[in-house]
């Protein structure tokens, strides 16, 4: 005789017998999960994006203050404010 409790949450044949167990199914939670991933994907391509974007605006900036030196007004017509 086996003296060690048995812990049944769920008889199987409910768990396998009845979907949408709880309001919920595996493939929406399946769904779900893939939809969490696919946008956490997108947001690390997006900032990487973003990152490169940032490096290349700051070379951009760099080479037009020396261009632009002798012209400070063409300078700020790009945006790029001197700091006096």
């Amino acid at each position: 005789m086996n003296s060690e409790p048995q812990l049944k949450l769920f008889p199987p044949k409910i768990l396998f017998t009845r979907p949408p167990y709880f309001g919920f199914s595996l493939s929406s939670i399946y769904s779900q999960l893939k939809q969490k991933g696919e946008a956490q994907n997108a947001t690390q391509i997006r900032d990487k994006a973003i990152d490169e974007l940032s490096d290349w605006l700051s070379d951009f900036i760099a080479i037009a203050r020396i261009a632009l030196e002798a012209e400070p007004q063409l300078l700020e017509s790009l945006g790029v404010l001197e700091r006096n």
